[in-house]
């Protein structure tokens, strides 16, 4: 008589590691692959970790006013991956810095930031030249690598990333004490502070006010070209003595002479969208600063502001 077959359990075995395998490869590709983007342009999805963040995030982002939204026709110079790098900064520095998520406006954030950038990242010129293409790895390369630093372009553009990451529209201010060889130069930034420009300097770690008000550059120049008083605040921040805009060589009033602001866009989900045209000061500049080898145009918008322009704010 034929014996029945017994079940081969080493078979079974066999299937179920093969399974476990390949769910193991499928959940890691689910967790390192690009992002995509849902169909109705909201946040992207990144794998389970990432889903659970984007939900975190916009909760916050609600509770601050803050757009994290993709516009439908996000340009393809700014890639799903700055989206996920901008979540990733900004969970980097609620955790350094509970008080930027806990402030009360964006005033108060703003403040918050420019001291995260100004308290955290070294001072200092490089060789090497910054790459801005990857927002995270340029981050935390500034902020954790003692080798690596910025002066103030540099700077502006860390402040930029960070405003960015937590739906603060920026802009770069370039401030010039003239259009040749030698002449001084600065790096800022405007950010975009309940309906209006305001000026906020990482590497002094100031803002600028008329009275009791914010004011941006263009208004600040005006001042400065009228004889008119204004102060410098640092919003209760820390000043380093050798980081102080009044032990600055250059007086600021020197470097407002000339002036660029890059264009901007601001979406604003009452207001709709609203376009900033470039700022060329005084009227008669060309914008060009003349060097000893090369004319240099100011007004030619660099790939970073580029890039970041095009982003969910935007």
């Amino acid at each position: 008589m034929e014996q029945p077959k017994k079940p081969r359990y080493d078979m079974l075995l066999v299937l179920m590691i093969n399974l476990a395998g390949l769910a193991v490869i499928y959940f890691s590709i689910m967790e390192t692959r690009a992002l995509s983007l849902d169909t109705d342009g909201a946040l992207p999805v990144y794998g389970r970790k990432i889903r659970a963040l984007d939900e975190r995030v916009n909760a916050l982002a609600r509770q601050t006013g803050a757009i994290i939204r993709f516009p439908k026709n996000t340009q393809a110079d700014f890639t799903p991956e700055h989206a996920r790098d901008l979540l990733l900064i900004r969970q980097n520095i609620e955790n350094l810095e509970p008080r930027v998520r806990d402030a009360k406006d964006n005033v108060e954030r703003a403040i918050l930031l420019r001291n995260h950038v100004y308290a955290r990242v070294p001072f200092k010129m490089e060789r090497r030249r910054d790459d801005f293409k990857s927002f995270f790895a340029e981050y935390r390369r500034s902020l954790y690598n003692p080798e690596h630093g910025h002066i103030c372009g540099g700077l502006a553009q860390m402040y930029m990333l960070v405003c960015e990451a937590f739906g603060i529209p920026s802009r770069y201010a370039g401030l010039f004490a003239g259009t040749g060889e030698g002449d001084g130069s600065h790096a800022s930034v405007e950010v975009f502070l309940k309906g209006k420009w305001v000026a906020m300097d990482p590497t002094f770690n100031v803002a600028f006010k008329e009275g009791n008000a914010y004011i941006g550059y263009e208004r600040l120049r005006e001042l400065f070209e009228a004889g008119k008083p204004c102060t410098f605040t640092s919003g209760g921040m820390e000043i380093f003595p050798d980081r102080a805009i009044q032990n600055y060589p250059v007086p600021l009033s020197e470097f407002t002479r000339h002036l660029v602001i890059y264009p901007a866009t601001v979406r604003d989900p009452l207001a709709g969208t609203t376009q900033y045209p470039m700022v060329v000061l005084p009227k008669d500049w060309d914008g060009k600063l003349h060097l000893k080898d090369r004319v240099f145009d100011t007004t030619k918008v660099v790939p970073f502001y580029s890039i970041l322009s095009k982003g969910i704010l935007r």
